[in-house]
């Protein structure tokens, strides 16, 4: 054990934290193993998912977030109203950082964004650094 999980343990014994918040504190300070194998076929659904799920570890840390297809719906369909607002100024900017929202015109090109993600799988390892991005 290092020293952050014995200072841990003498706060609890000392009653300065309860039980929940050590073993809070122990899973944040113990070294992250690393992360199982993920199976493609455990993960990929047929038709569309309702979050793009990342996942990983950098490191000591750890993350996981969900993030609903519907809000990037709705941020598509945002941005899509401010880069056709008077003087396209937002459009341009987005065109010269490679972001085209004029392809995703209507529901349809909007749906098929949302269809590809539904097959999209990127997992990348590298220096015991992970990440798996996906949809669920």
């Amino acid at each position: 054990m290092d020293e952050n999980g014995k200072r841990i343990l003498e706060m609890l014994s000392e009653g300065k934290i309860s039980v929940d918040e050590a073993e809070r504190l122990m899973s944040l300070v113990e070294s992250p193993a690393a992360p199982e194998p993920l199976e493609l076929g455990s993960r990929l659904r047929r038709g569309p998912g309702k979050y793009l799920r990342i996942v990983g570890v950098d490191g000591d840390q750890r993350f996981d977030i969900r993030v609903p297809l519907s809000l990037i719906r709705g941020g598509v369909k945002l941005g899509g109203l401010f880069a056709s607002g008077p003087g396209g100024k937002v459009g341009e900017r987005l065109k010269e950082r490679g972001i085209d929202l004029s392809q995703l015109d209507g529901d349809s090109g909007l749906d098929d964004l949302i269809e590809g993600l539904a097959e999209f799988e990127m997992d990348v390892e590298e220096g015991g650094e992970r990440v798996v991005i996906y949809t669920e």
